[in-house]
């Protein structure tokens, strides 16, 4: 199958992770060049040796780190007010009860895939608080209804950011790859929808599928797929 390449933001703790590991390259680059210079020669009648100052950084590693925390891009969700999620049958394999989780895996097989996104109201404004339910079937196209693998609930942070580690769901008879997604806002109603891989060669044998719920993907290289959904509930 194949699967193009698009790309959306991501949210501000994916970026502040990569300012981080720049902040750590910075930091051993000064390292290795001041344990790089010559040593003070020892003077014959000193019983010490003179050791030159240690070379001091212009900034020290907090104040780096604010600096490359003011200058991270802050990406906002992904989101057109008036446009929603559109839902779609909950299915026969839901499975009431699951663990609270980012984490749905539990060793299952399939590609591994890393999934942020929002959930955000009508208007575009994130939706702290909501409940997000995943569940889907493994790479080979299997659910577990004995179980909670591959099943799991997650609360959306302050700025109504989730993020999901599970594999790629493999397709079975009638279905093509699809991760099934029920959003609670607090106090509110319940959302029922699913999720789907662009350009996948089952989409178009699926009587389910909707274009509109084709998650976003950020990168893909055969081992891995990292993507984005922005959930936006209706008003």
């Amino acid at each position: 199958m194949t699967w193009d390449m698009r790309r959306r933001g991501l949210p501000i703790g994916v970026l502040l992770a990569s300012a981080a590991l720049a902040l750590g390259a910075c930091v051993s680059a000064t390292t290795d060049s001041a344990t790089s210079a010559p040593a003070a020669t020892s003077s014959s009648s000193s019983s010490s040796a003179v050791e030159s100052p240690p070379a001091t950084p212009s900034l020290d590693a907090a104040e780096e780190l604010d600096a490359a925390e003011e200058s991270a891009e802050v990406v906002t969700p992904t989101c057109t007010p008036g446009e929603s999620l559109t839902e779609q049958p909950e299915g026969p394999y839901f499975t009431p009860g699951a663990p609270e989780r980012m984490d749905i895996t539990d060793g299952a097989f399939g590609t591994p895939l890393t999934l942020t996104g929002y959930v955000l109201d009508d208007n575009c404004e994130p939706i702290a608080g909501a409940t997000v339910d995943f569940w889907q079937a493994d790479g080979n196209g299997s659910y577990d209804n004995s179980g909670f693998i591959l099943r799991g609930n997650q609360t959306t942070d302050a700025n109504g950011a989730y993020t999901l580690t599970t594999v790629i769901p493999g397709q079975y008879p009638g279905r093509t790859e699809h991760i099934h997604v029920k959003i609670a806002p607090s106090g509110g109603r319940t959302y029922t929808t699913q999720l789907y891989v662009p350009d996948s060669e089952g989409n178009n044998r699926d009587r389910f599928y909707v274009p509109g719920m084709d998650i976003a993907i950020v990168s893909y290289d055969g081992s891995a797929m990292v993507a984005t959904f922005d959930f936006v509930l209706p008003a």
